[in-house]
């Protein structure tokens, strides 16, 4: 799902190690994306359903899965 993304900035593919940045540009986390710079910005804001109708051949539509995901920040 990537309902909470509000902008992509550079460009990297699908693997690359990319940062999740809150809304002052403080880098909370890491993680390996599923998606190019160019595919999250077709799906920013979507919810699952409408990213596979996007790609619908893709089997991961999460930006980043949990299990490649590094947290930097206590979110708390």
């Amino acid at each position: 799902m990537a309902k909470g993304i509000l902008a992509v900035v550079g460009d990297f593919n699908p693997g690359d190690m990319i940062n999740v940045e809150d809304i002052d540009g403080r880098v909370l986390a890491r993680g390996l994306s599923h998606f190019s710079s160019q595919e999250l910005l077709q799906v920013a804001g979507l919810d699952s359903a409408q990213i596979s109708a996007l790609f619908p051949g893709r089997k991961r539509l999460e930006v980043i899965h949990r299990d490649s995901l590094a947290l930097l920040q206590d979110l708390r």
